[in-house]
């Protein structure tokens, strides 16, 4: 999250690389190789545990992930609308006249229970369509700078990672330990979780 404040406003694309490994700290727990299906796996597991920190945090009143993600609505709702964000499209299982509706009615739902203080839905389509962009983006698949073609896909989730990602670690800190969180997979030499190294020292 420094890294990323630190960037130069023009510097979209290192923004969001950074927003999203600190996103990724926060949610993933690959088992190092791992598969897709692994990785959609942590997601839900990761939406169960905001649900449980957003629950607790409500009941003190500080509405922290209402709140963010009021002030990225419009980004989030563009994401959900973005028919190139979903790898249906890319395959050529979909075409994208025929996604346009319903990825319209799916941000008017998402949106609407955003209205009743509900955000799962929001937050779940909003994640999945972040899948897509990163994979966009780490694979070498978006041009660098501002003449790419999907700057516009960059700049919304750009968006909507400053809100969530800061929102998400601070409902870790506050309530994070009334979650049963997966040990980390690549813990820091020294820490009890790494092997031991002795056989690597020289």
């Amino acid at each position: 999250m420094e890294a990323a404040r630190e960037l130069p406003a023009d510097q979209t694309h290192a923004a969001f690389v950074f927003l999203y490994i600190a996103f990724n700290s926060l949610y993933g727990k690959r088992r190092y190789e791992g598969k897709e299906a692994e990785a959609r796996k942590d997601r839900e597991e990761f939406l169960k545990h905001l649900r449980v920190m957003q629950t607790r945090d409500m009941r003190f009143g500080q509405g922290i992930l209402l709140k963010a993600l009021e002030a990225c609505r419009q980004p989030g709702a563009a994401l959900i609308r973005n028919t190139l964000l979903r790898d249906t499209y890319w395959v050529k299982k979909e075409k994208a006249k025929e996604m346009r509706e319903p990825f319209s009615r799916a941000a008017m739902r998402a949106e609407g229970s955003l209205d009743k203080g509900q955000h799962e839905e929001f937050i779940k389509l909003v994640l999945q369509r972040l899948t897509v962009l990163r994979n966009q983006v780490m694979h070498g698949c978006a041009t660098y700078g501002p003449q790419s073609r999907g700057i516009k896909s960059l700049e919304a989730g750009l968006a909507v990672l400053k809100e969530l990602v800061p929102a998400f670690h601070t409902l870790m800190t506050e309530y994070g330990s009334h979650v049963d969180w997966p040990p980390i997979p690549y813990p820091r030499t020294g820490s009890e979780r790494h092997p031991d190294v002795d056989q690597w020292t020289e």
